[in-house]
């Protein structure tokens, strides 16, 4: 089960109530992130956002989730082609390639 620590006893409870468990276990978890912008590029498809993170002067770019699975969505097409799409917009916009 992932929850947030406000919402831990809520969890356990229902756990407890609709389950036949007799017990819960929970661990506190740490999470590193990476800093991170937004940039907008423009597909056949529409509008895509991006996430681009940072780490030792290596760039990581990714395709968020929710604006590229609305246009899959809505064009009929895999969410993997609105990826590749959007990372060769973002290559040829910030002339990676």
């Amino acid at each position: 089960m992932i929850t947030t620590s406000a919402k831990l006893q809520a969890m356990v409870d229902l756990l407890m109530t609709h389950t036949t468990t007799f017990g819960v276990r929970w661990a506190t978890m740490k999470r590193a992130t990476l800093p991170r912008t937004f940039k907008t590029v423009t597909t056949e498809f529409g509008e895509v956002t991006l996430k681009i993170g940072t780490f030792n002067a290596q760039q990581k770019v990714t395709v968020e989730y929710d604006s590229a699975a609305a246009l899959a969505d809505s064009h009929h097409v895999s969410l993997d082609a609105v990826r590749r799409v959007a990372l060769l917009a973002y290559d040829k916009e910030d002339g990676m390639n």
